[in-house]
């Protein structure tokens, strides 16, 4: 048992976490007016995030369903196919595989850095996003549509419903009202 204390080395452990994060842990006290007034600052802000945090209207709780995710994603599929098919007028032609996959990137990504969502996902009421509310930058995008053309990204996810190219570029599919 000495050794779990670290009574084995002659030095008690030294835990650094009261001044580290002494706004998380709350045991350091601070003294005097200043303190006072830090401390009251520390109330308000915290405070203030998670109020704007649980009040923020475009920062929902839970992320879109899976079937509202897979019917976004046929549909998307099925208009980058239609404008591949317009484009080269031939399924047989040997690039239709290639520029199918390219409008779809391009299409879907273009349209959550403009819009929030792609085309397939605007109507099936899905909008991506940052957990915060933010929208996605053109490269944050363009990324996180890459990775779901390389398919195993999004198959890998948490228990919140974000998969790994949510996960690297910091955003989500949420359902819109």
């Amino acid at each position: 048992m000495r050794h779990l204390r670290g009574e084995a080395y002659g030095v008690p452990i030294k835990r650094p976490y009261p001044d580290c994060f002494g706004r998380v842990t709350r045991t350091r006290t601070r003294t005097g007016a200043a303190g006072t007034a830090l401390e009251a600052l520390d109330r308000v802000s915290v405070m203030s995030e998670s109020r704007a945090a649980s009040q923020h209207p475009a920062n929902p709780t839970e992320t879109a369903s899976w079937l509202s995710r897979i019917g976004a994603l046929f549909i998307d599929w099925l208009a980058s196919y239609l404008v591949t098919l317009f484009i080269l007028r031939d399924v047989q032609h040997p690039a239709f595989g290639v520029l199918s996959l390219i409008v779809f990137w391009l299409q879907s990504a273009v349209g959550v850095a403009l819009a929030g969502s792609s085309f397939g996902q605007a109507i099936a009421k899905v909008q991506v996003r940052h957990p915060d509310g933010r929208p996605l930058s053109l490269f944050g995008a363009l990324l996180r549509q890459l990775l779901v053309c390389l398919v195993i990204p999004p198959l890998v996810f948490r228990e919140d419903g974000r998969g790994l190219h949510d996960l690297w570029t910091a955003s989500g599919a949420y359902e819109v009202g």
